[in-house]
């Protein structure tokens, strides 16, 4: 339990720290007024304005957090005392489906762009799910089953489908930016008056 503690906690803080590391910082706001001097805009702080997400941190949350999760796996099932490592596998196995479902989706949850996250985890839980089915039915039915090629096909797909949400979540991240480059919206100071600004970008 110890070290399933500390594999979660060296987790969740790599994690924590890629994502300070690569937030990019914006520049403050710009102050502008007419030439009477009769109106004046002023942009809010920066902390209005959504942040840019980074490319290389998307791909490293997905990256980390399935490789974190998945040696945590094997480590507790591993470092257990009986011989038949019988004792762990409920945590073992509850690290692993974490480290399939929710790791390479984590990148994307970082770039805002949960919608293709949450698709990511539920493909790959279908897939599992079909993958268990073929699995269960060749141990009862051994020899006179017929789905081994069907196994083996789902779990290539399984693992292409992590593949591809970690190799795609930069891309989450770059459509986040372009989002935050067209269309940007703060609050604002219009000539004294409390106001809202609008900036669009073609």
């Amino acid at each position: 339990m110890a070290r399933l503690m500390m594999a979660m906690a060296t987790a969740l803080s790599l994690c924590s720290t890629i994502a300070i590391a690569g937030a990019d910082v914006l520049a403050p706001a710009d102050t502008s007024a007419t030439a009477d001097g009769a109106s004046s805009l002023i942009s809010a702080t920066p902390k209005s304005t959504p942040l840019k997400k980074s490319r290389r941190t998307a791909f490293l949350c997905s990256f980390l957090t399935t490789g974190i999760l998945g040696g945590a796996a094997v480590i507790v099932r591993e470092s257990t005392g009986d011989q038949d490592h019988q004792s762990a596998v409920g945590t073992a196995a509850t690290l692993g489906v974490a480290a399939y479902l929710a790791g390479p989706s984590i990148g994307h949850f970082y770039s805002g762009q949960s919608r293709r996250a949450w698709f990511g985890i539920g493909l790959r839980g279908l897939i599992g799910l079909g993958f268990t089915a073929t699995l269960v039915t060749l141990i009862d039915e051994g020899s006179q089953n017929d789905q081994g090629a069907l196994s083996v096909a789902l779990l290539a797909v399984g693992a292409g489908a992590v593949v591809a949400d970690i190799v795609t979540a930069p891309r989450s991240a770059s459509i986040h930016n372009e989002k935050v480059r067209r269309m940007s919206i703060s609050t604002a100071l219009v000539g004294g008056a409390p106001g809202i600004r609008v900036n669009l970008g073609l």
